[in-house]
């Protein structure tokens, strides 16, 4: 099925991304509210932005694949997915024809009907590590991925390299489209782990004619949720920014 769909800046009103079926077609116009990026990694954002806290960070050039770093040997460590596996889930629902058009907020009404063997194998195609699912064992608490797998796997997702069918892909992007008051084109999925055992904010933003994928990873610790791991990420985008007079 044909669609489209566009995003606005939130700050001016100019349009700033469509995107269009069939041809999976993605237009960029750059307006003067949104920032560009600065040449070369601040390692004093991160360290400002997780302000003594454990975790990584990883951002990754969806065009040239090259990647910014906070702590890569961390960056590079499997961690439980937690509900961030609600994307790749869904996902694998529409390559199995388990649904068309998943729901993001309700995937109990395409869970079940995932067969385990074929999504656990869909899943480490993907660069997940699906450890065998047991009874009464959800999939957020099974499959494991790092910062950087994450990183990769949204860039993959952005440029349609899944090819999945029309109308569940643009369901998919308007569910994932996170509003924020830096005015950033922001696609973005964030979890938690049970008690509060570490947490995730993982998606891709689109500053100027760059496109970048990036996953925030937050350890254990007293404050860690999947929304203090969003402000994080916002708080480095932020800083190795600047705006446009």
């Amino acid at each position: 099925m044909p669609g489209s769909m566009v995003a606005t800046a939130a700050k001016c009103g100019q349009c700033c991304f469509l995107m269009a079926r069939p041809l999976f077609l993605y237009l960029f116009v750059v307006c003067g509210c949104l920032p560009s990026i600065l040449t070369g990694q601040s390692q004093q954002a991160y360290t400002d932005a997780f302000a003594g806290r454990e975790g990584c960070f990883y951002l990754l050039n969806i065009k040239t694949d090259e990647p910014l770093v906070f702590r890569e040997s961390l960056a590079r460590e499997a961690f439980p997915a937690g509900e961030t596996i609600f994307l790749p889930l869904a996902m694998a629902a529409m390559k199995l024809d388990v649904t068309s058009t998943p729901d993001l907020q309700q995937p109990e009404a395409w869970l079940a009907g995932l067969d385990p063997d074929k999504t656990k194998a869909i899943l480490e195609k993907w660069g997940f590590a699906a450890i065998e699912k047991k009874a009464g064992e959800s999939w957020p608490e099974r499959v494991f991925i790092s910062a950087e797998q994450q990183a990769k796997f949204w860039a993959r997702f952005v440029k349609d390299d899944f090819e999945l069918n029309h109308a569940g892909s643009l369901q998919l992007f308007e569910q994932l489209l996170d509003k924020n008051e830096a005015g950033y084109l922001l696609l973005g999925l964030q979890a938690t782990l049970p008690e509060k055992r570490g947490a995730w904010y993982v998606g891709m933003v689109q500053m100027q004619d760059n496109r970048l994928a990036f996953a925030t990873w937050l350890a254990a610790g007293p404050d860690t949720s999947g929304e203090k791991a969003r402000d994080i990420t916002l708080q480095i985008l932020q800083t190795l920014t600047r705006r446009q007079p």
